[in-house]
């Protein structure tokens, strides 16, 4: 059979990757010394998530081991990871990580071939410099290396020589796997930078998979196809084909189990595979003894114990959009709880998919949410798991709301809080230019605004904070502390929005009293313009004695003046 190259570590080439499920399930308590009890048979209704009763992870090391999970103490910088694309701006990329984190890769962390582009465009010895958008698509996986963490945010790299920075020539053979950045393009293929010290890359055109439009400083996962070595250097020949790359990966189908996998690698490291990443065929769960494909997607410290996942990350028919059934902000009116994890303080949730919005291929018939104990009311006379147990019984079921969702884990963020289950606002989407809203002002400065609409951020530019607009008296050097005066943190106000965009997630708002009369015609397209009809406007910039640019009140307004 083919192997698989053990990730993101590098090392000795293994002899086999396969993964071999032990005796014990997780969340089965191993008890030597009784009888063993016959098991209840399942119904045919029964996936596998519900349980009788709620298994003490104090009982059970392997059911405490798998059970724990990453978090902003426990990940260090140089922690090495498997990340998911979730998504893609202008100028960084924002990463899901497992455990439900979110990490932030800037453009300068992606390859050292790009950030010689870069600085070539800068410098105005190029015309054009390939953008974010147009390298990564959502839901790509990703090898990251964690730079910093720092108040709740991990900046992370996706350079070669970061990524790949544990492996020597020695480590690579025929099928590993590896992450590469294009340094150029050449006559009949790339040369591709892996990051190993004395190691040439080549990439050969014929190789290269026929849905990448490779380009210099882009990412890409290779499999090695042959290795020619020598004293001073090693020279590798690459392909990027993705059947290629999903030959060394064999899914095994499985149904959730209490916790998740317990299994061995390498002969006798002992893995794990916790309950999102356990994949599912035909609704049927690994059998006891039985050898199954994963990819490591980290090693826990201080131990560097493996969790892994049975996903497959080459697999080209699954995409970010049809995963998802439901979107944020919509409300699931029986989510049924299927269990709590007490090391983790969430406890879970599944509800059924509406036939008529969500696609048939996303996720199965269920999908699962996570409510995180934070979102719970406590009492001071319960223990967190006295108040989960009290609040959410196993098989209960909640009218809960989607909160986000997290492409790597597969796994909804859900509330059942009052608030936000009223909150009208969720998204950019259920705005519309010209509504008038109700805005809460989160920061207050000389030159702007910033405020909420529910769940939504928005600006409010400096003009459009009264109907006085600015005045900037050249004699003088300061700005206008109206804003600070008239406005404080916490402060709900009124407004109109004025502009919507997408792509930047950005959302601006007018507080001007002229435009937020209740019966101002709005022009908020080119479209509904009529002919003699009267608009109001907002000046947009005065030049000598006479203002030959004014903005209109419209959707597109750096062209409407």
């Amino acid at each position: 059979m083919d192997t698989e190259e053990y990730f993101p570590r590098g090392g000795k080439k293994p002899t086999s990757t396969h993964f071999k499920q032990s005796a014990n399930f997780l969340g089965t308590i191993e008890k030597t010394d009784k009888k063993k009890t016959k098991l209840k048979k399942k119904s045919d209704e029964d996936d596998g998530y519900l349980s009788d009763e709620i298994v003490q992870p104090d009982e059970d090391k392997s059911y405490r081991t798998c059970g724990l999970c990453l978090s902003y103490k426990i990940i260090k910088e140089d922690f090495l990871v498997l990340g998911r694309i979730s998504e893609v701006k202008e100028t960084k990329l924002l990463v899901s990580l497992p455990s439900r984190l979110i990490g932030t890769v800037m453009a300068c962390h992606i390859s050292e071939s790009y950030n010689k582009q870069l600085e070539a465009y800068v410098n105005d010895q190029i015309d054009k410099v390939k953008e974010l958008p147009t390298m990564f698509k959502k839901g790509q996986y990703v090898s990251l290396k964690i730079l910093e963490v720092s108040d709740r945010q991990i900046m992370l790299s996706m350079m070669p020589q970061h990524v790949n920075s544990m492996r020597r020539p020695a480590d690579l053979h025929k099928g590993a796997l590896l992450q590469a950045a294009v340094s150029s393009e050449e006559d009949h293929g790339f040369m591709m930078d892996v990051g190993i010290p004395n190691t040439t890359a080549f990439l050969p055109k014929d190789a290269v998979d026929s849905e990448l439009e490779l380009d210099i400083g882009m990412i890409t996962w290779c499999s090695v196809k042959s290795v020619e070595t020598s004293p001073d250097k090693s020279v590798v020949k690459l392909t990027s084909n993705m059947a290629v790359l999903q030959k060394s990966f064999q899914r095994t189908s499985s149904d959730p189990l209490d916790n998740g996998i317990e299994g061995r690698i390498f002969g006798d490291r002992v893995a794990y595979i916790q309950r999102p990443h356990i994949d599912t065929s035909k609704g049927k769960k690994p059998a006891l003894g039985q050898k199954i494909r994963v990819r490591v997607l980290y090693c826990m410290p201080p131990g560097n114990i493996p969790y892994a996942s049975m996903r497959d990350v080459f697999d080209p028919a699954v995409t970010s959009a049809l995963e998802r059934a439901y979107n944020d902000g919509d409300i699931v009116e029986d989510a049924q709880s299927v269990y709590f994890r007490l090391g983790g303080r969430s406890t879970a949730a599944k509800g059924k998919r509406s036939k008529k919005t969500a696609p048939e291929s996303a996720g199965g018939p269920t999908c699962t949410g996570v409510l995180s104990v934070r979102r719970v009311q406590m009492h001071d006379d319960f223990t967190d798991e006295q108040m989960l147990a009290k609040s959410y019984p196993i098989g209960s079921t909640h009218r809960v709301r989607i909160l986000g969702y997290h492409l790597l884990d597969k796994v909804y963020s859900i509330t059942d809080q009052s608030n936000l289950l009223n909150e009208k606002y969720f998204s950019m989407s259920q705005l519309t230019i010209g509504e008038v809203v109700t805005a809460t002002i989160t920061e207050v400065t000389d030159k702007h605004l910033r405020a909420t609409v529910g769940r939504v951020q928005a600006f409010v530019p400096q003009a459009h904070v009264s109907d006085s607009g600015i005045y900037m008296d050249p004699k003088k050097a300061t700005v206008s502390k109206l804003t600070r005066k008239k406005y404080k943190v916490g402060q709900e106000v009124t407004g109109r929005i004025l502009s919507l965009d997408e792509g930047r997630h950005s959302v601006v708002l007018t507080l001007k009293p002229s435009l937020l009369a209740p019966d101002l015609e709005v022009l908020a397209s080119y479209e509904s313009a009529r002919v003699g009809a009267q608009y109001t406007g907002v000046i947009g910039q005065k030049n000598g004695r006479q203002f030959d640019d004014s903005t209109v009140y419209s959707r597109r307004q750096k062209e409407d003046k």
